[in-house]
């Protein structure tokens, strides 16, 4: 199951929703690897094609800019590999290109700064439950 939470900041006008998570239709391999960046898609395919893998994780999760601030939704994709590597797939972010962090715990969000106007004055409220 899913939660959706909606951040919002105290100081300004800051207010966005995002769908965290994992709902009942858990997501085939291939359709999470359209989301990816090319090189993260490219070597994810070839693993595939290869038939290194030996399993998957994936869950939609929230991830922040440790450079601009800048706060997403994006899919969580570890892989499990047949040599008991294990691949995470990056992200990075669209307005300085930075790598994203994954926001691991939401209790975090109220000691981050707000994305528009730097302060520290986040809050977050669980709003939504999907499938």
């Amino acid at each position: 199951m899913g939660i959706g939470i909606t951040v919002t900041c105290k100081s300004c006008s800051y207010n966005k929703s995002f769908l965290l998570g994992i709902g009942m239709d858990y997501p085939y391999l291939l359709g999470v690897v359209k989301e990816l960046n090319k090189k993260a898609r490219l070597q994810v395919e070839e693993l595939i094609a290869d038939n290194k893998i030996e399993s998957h994780e994936y869950s939609r999760a929230l991830y922040r800019c440790p450079k601009c601030g800048t706060l997403a939704e994006k899919g969580s994709l570890t892989l499990f590999c047949n040599d008991g590597s294990v691949v995470e797939a990056p992200y990075f972010c669209r307005r300085c290109k930075s790598k994203f962090e994954i926001v691991d715990n939401l209790e975090t969000i109220r000691n981050i700064e707000c994305p528009k106007c730097k302060s520290v004055s986040l809050d977050y409220v669980e709003n939504i439950l999907w499938d």
